[in-house]
């Protein structure tokens, strides 16, 4: 009951993917498709045998994009899910985990506001502040020949493994450059994957962008 109350408590987990009319891609809320398990009560054999094949492709249209199962065995209680990145993150993991646990007290959950997000979202693209933020990013961006996407070279080399030789580095003098020139590790290797993208892509510009998660924001946690 605890684990039905929290996948109830998030719409993201009974959200389902279709095709309108029009043939664009929409994204609904499908309560009809609500996750609902039972505890199945099997030997532990079974399970080993069940737990090979508890991951398995997700049906991307249609289907929320979550499987679980609560699992009994004469030594342990097995509970399992998984959820396609496109609907969460690691994040997102955690605090299912928090609603499941304050479901089993009996505390109140949070309320959700994933749709509420969205429908921020819109709005914010539909203003004035969006658009000019938009233009300012054109005129400063646009004329460039910029490496936004990698460039498939599967024809152009041969299958297999390619193994490239590089110096060795140790952490301590990792961490005495990124000390010596102020760089977190995140960045560090960031900058290493957007130079090493300019070298196989034959490009001086590299673009890459990111989503700032904000979860500071009380819409956005």
């Amino acid at each position: 009951d605890a684990f039905n109350k929290a996948v109830s408590n998030r719409t993201a987990l009974y959200t389902v993917f279709e095709f309108n009319n029009e043939g664009s891609l929409i994204q609904r809320i499908a309560p009809e498709k609500k996750l609902h398990i039972s505890v199945e009560k099997i030997t532990e054999e079974e399970f080993k045998k069940l737990s090979e094949d508890l991951m398995r492709p997700f049906v991307m249209i249609g289907e929320p994009l979550i499987h679980a199962g609560i699992y009994q065995t004469e030594e342990s209680v097995y509970l399992f899910w998984e959820i396609h990145h496109i609907m969460t993150d690691g994040t997102g993991m955690h605090l299912l985990n928090d609603d499941i646990v304050k479901a089993w007290n009996g505390e109140e959950l949070p309320l959700d506001t994933y749709y509420a997000y969205l429908h921020n979202e819109e709005d914010m693209r539909e203003g004035k502040r969006y658009r000019e933020d938009r233009e300012f990013i054109d005129e400063v961006y646009g004329n460039k020949d910029w490496c936004i996407n990698l460039i498939p070279d599967t024809q152009n080399r041969p299958s297999g493994r390619t193994l490239i030789p590089l110096k060795m580095v140790s952490l301590e003098d990792m961490a005495s450059f990124e000390k010596q020139h102020h760089l977190s590790r995140n960045l560090f290797f960031t900058a290493v994957a957007l130079l090493s993208i300019a070298v196989m892509e034959n490009k001086d510009q590299v673009m890459a962008d990111w989503i700032f998660h904000d979860r500071t924001d009380e819409i956005k946690k």
